[in-house]
């Protein structure tokens, strides 16, 4: 079987199409144009590198893409009551005095299931100092439930239960992809709205220590 660097360089042009943003890929054929007299092993790690740039480059984009519209950080987050699992109501403006991360996320959404996983960890490490909030735009409980439940989302997770378009605090909080994130300061202001997790990991870092 052939190694990577073993390949033809067309073909390591053809692998990085899916992945790199088409400016970038333009750019890295007319490098590969450059370069033939240049040694397989050479090309490779210019694939590598350049495939990591791609990556990170869609990523930095996200926010660009999907975030625009967010309430954006000094706004007063909207308040709002919602039902846990067992019914009893929260109501959002009872955790002034604490930072606060709202994840709007749904059982059904890959992107939220991709990013539970890092949002347990996050709530592991700032759970002593941090309120979480999941936010579900599933509209039936057992869905919800089974989801919380297999999970083992031992934080605050209140919902609707509507579709999501038809909920109010989707609107209130101009909720147009997921999952979205937001923190709040101890105020109860916005002061990060993203669709990006990691930028909430860097934000909870600057802020605080991670408990032990």
């Amino acid at each position: 079987m052939q190694q990577p660097w073993q390949l033809p360089r067309k073909s390591i042009e053809y692998l990085l199409i899916p992945f790199a943003l088409p400016d970038i890929y333009r750019n890295f054929v007319q490098i590969i144009k450059q370069i033939k007299d240049m040694n397989s092993k050479y090309v490779f790690t210019i694939v590598a590198f350049v495939f990591a740039f791609a990556i990170s480059a869609m990523a930095q984009d996200a926010d660009s893409k999907y975030a625009t519209n967010l309430l954006k950080p000094g706004t007063e987050a909207p308040d709002f009551t919602l039902n846990d699992l067992n019914g009893k109501s929260h109501k959002l403006s009872s955790l002034r005095g604490n930072y606060v991360v709202l994840d709007f996320w749904a059982s059904w959404c890959s992107d939220c299931r991709k990013d539970m996983p890092e949002m347990k960890r996050l709530y592991e490490r700032y759970g002593k100092e941090v309120q979480f909030v999941g936010i579900s735009f599933d509209d039936k409980k057992e869905n919800w439930e089974k989801y919380v439940q297999s999970n083992e989302l031992k934080w605050l997770q209140v919902s609707e239960l509507k579709k999501w378009k038809d909920t109010g605090i989707s609107k209130a909080y101009n909720i147009s992809w997921l999952p979205t994130m937001y923190v709040l300061d101890r105020e109860g202001k916005v002061v990060l709205s993203t669709v990006m997790i990691e930028k909430v990991a860097a934000k909870l870092e600057e802020e605080f220590v991670p408990a032990s």
